[in-house]
């Protein structure tokens, strides 16, 4: 009875530290947490102000491929304007499911974007969190 009670009570403080969805950190914002629609050929960008040493958690599932990009806001405007960029980060193409947490390096703001260059809209579920 005594072990099955600690087992418990460990469970339950791993539980607390973890977040009761299994995803979320102590130390953890979520940013965003939506489902979206991406018609063919369009994105959807979003803003993180991150400072040197946070750490961002990249939750992704789709019902077809899409990519995914993490650009610092030069790189950002370079690529939605069509001019030569650079991917800062992160670039996946053609990816379904993406479960990352990238450190940042240096202060400023970031750009994470979903794409769509499929043919057909894309039902996407993203999760982002910075983790402090």
């Amino acid at each position: 009875m005594r072990y099955r009670l600690q087992v418990m009570l460990l469970l339950g403080a791993l539980i607390f530290l973890l977040g009761a969805n299994g995803y979320t950190c102590i130390n953890e914002t979520i940013l965003v947490n939506e489902v979206v629609n991406l018609s063919s050929g369009s994105h959807r960008a979003y803003p993180i102000n991150c400072k040197n040493g946070n750490r961002l958690r990249i939750y992704i599932n789709a019902n077809s491929g899409i990519n995914f990009y993490l650009f610092d806001e030069t790189n950002y405007n370079e690529w939605a304007t069509y001019q030569t960029y650079y991917y800062h980060y992160i670039l996946a193409e053609g990816i379904r499911k993406l479960d990352e947490i990238y450190t940042i390096y240096s202060d400023g703001t970031y750009r994470t974007v979903i794409y769509n260059p499929t043919d057909a809209s894309i039902e996407v579920s993203i999760t982002l969190g910075l983790i402090t």
